[in-house]
């Protein structure tokens, strides 16, 4: 009878999702009620109370699903308890998160209270947090902390990804469709740098503020010095890089694949090649203040660790679906992983990272980021990509 009662009510308003996810769910629940609650009293258990207590044990089982689930959990939140599971009140680590989203770019502060910069779709801080570089359509601009623009240039194309040079931030470097541009800090002196780079964001060598590296299409990493001119070195990255960054020392360059994260020496040569976890579909990476290992998410595999110095990856967090971004805290004790298909924001707590062997001990999520950065309820809302934790 337990059964009629949740597919009728199921039938009735059909959850979103893939009848796969259902199925999945149900037997899930009958194994739950099978081990865990006691036969009822069936002459004085009414049908409707059934069909209400599954559906909020449903909602707690909902993030253990595929993507497809992600959909049913979804639905049922809506109508079981349509307020956020827990609302973004502070952050757990000191310093600022720059978010963008189709309803800005924001900056979100320790304490959880939100300052919107402007109507910006890519935004990356300076070294220090004085200033934020933002796109918009043609437009770069540098906006400080409360909003205030500073100056800005137009180009003909679309420009984006814009990223600062270390140290005192002379340089901001971006993207112009595939042409990777450089301006100086004050916005002067705009130039194009190279051709056929790929959508990832470029990234400085910290020791080194004149050199910077790009990925390009072709699947190659390149690394060239602005003021002496001409390519330092050109690696192959060994396929299609989806995001890199230096090491906070400049010793290294590390590279993330579909697959696999590949470590380059100062000079481009190779040190190591660590594959992800199966089912890991890398997306974006960070890197840890203390330089030893990596974070990783992607289209699937949850929040992966990656130690630099080689050995085998492993996961800090298994949850199903999409993750879009990944950020550690100023103070490398906490780190951000962006949820996409949950809408959630999951903060994992590894308190071992400074000894460059993250262990998660604790887990701490918000919901409904997407409502929580649309306070103005324009209708624009999309989850928010992740621009850095800065400055703690």
């Amino acid at each position: 009878m337990i059964e009629r009662e949740l597919r009728r009510a199921l039938r009735e308003r059909p959850a979103p999702g893939e009848r796969e996810a259902g199925e999945r769910t149900l037997r899930v629940l009958r194994a739950a009620h099978a081990g865990l609650v006691p036969p009822p009293d069936r002459s004085r258990l009414r049908p409707r109370a059934v069909v209400i207590a599954l559906l909020a044990v449903l909602a707690l089982l909902g993030t253990a699903l595929t993507p497809a689930g992600a959909d049913v959990r979804h639905w049922i939140a809506d109508r079981v308890n349509p307020e956020p599971s827990r609302t973004l009140s502070r952050l757990p680590a000191r310093g600022e998160l720059l978010v963008s989203s189709p309803a800005g770019t924001w900056v979100v502060r320790a304490d959880g209270g939100l300052r919107r910069l402007g109507d910006y779709t890519d935004a990356g801080w300076s070294p220090r947090g004085l200033y934020v570089a933002g796109a918009r359509g043609r437009r770069l601009y540098t906006v400080e902390p409360d909003g205030t623009v500073r100056w800005s240039i137009v180009r003909p194309g679309r420009v984006s990804r814009p990223s600062w040079s270390h140290g005192l931030g002379y340089r901001v470097a971006y993207l112009e469709g595939h042409v990777v541009r450089v301006v100086a800090g004050d916005g002067t002196g705009d130039r194009p740098v190279a051709r056929g780079a790929a959508a990832v964001t470029p990234d400085w060598r910290p020791v080194a503020r004149n050199a910077m590296s790009w990925a390009t299409r072709d699947g190659r990493v390149v690394t060239r010095d602005l003021d002496a001119g001409g390519t330092r070195w050109s690696a192959t990255a060994g396929g299609s890089v989806r995001d890199l960054e230096w090491t906070a020392d400049g010793s290294r360059l590390v590279v993330l694949l579909a697959r696999a994260v590949r470590v380059l020496g100062p000079a481009g040569a190779p040190l190591a090649t660590i594959p992800l976890p199966p089912g890991t579909s890398g997306r974006a990476l960070s890197l840890h203040p203390g330089g030893r290992s990596a974070a990783v998410v992607g289209n699937a595999g949850g929040v992966v660790s990656v130690p630099l110095a080689g050995g085998e990856a492993r996961r800090l967090f298994d949850g199903g679906g999409r993750f879009s971004g990944v950020a550690w805290s100023p103070d490398g004790r906490w780190l951000l992983a962006s949820w996409r298909a949950a809408d959630q924001w999951v903060f994992i707590h590894s308190p071992g990272a400074r000894r460059g062997a993250p262990d998660a001990r604790r887990v701490v999520t918000f919901s409904q980021i997407e409502r929580q950065l649309d306070p103005g309820g324009d209708g624009r809302r999309g989850f928010p990509e992740l621009g850095g934790w800065c400055c703690g």
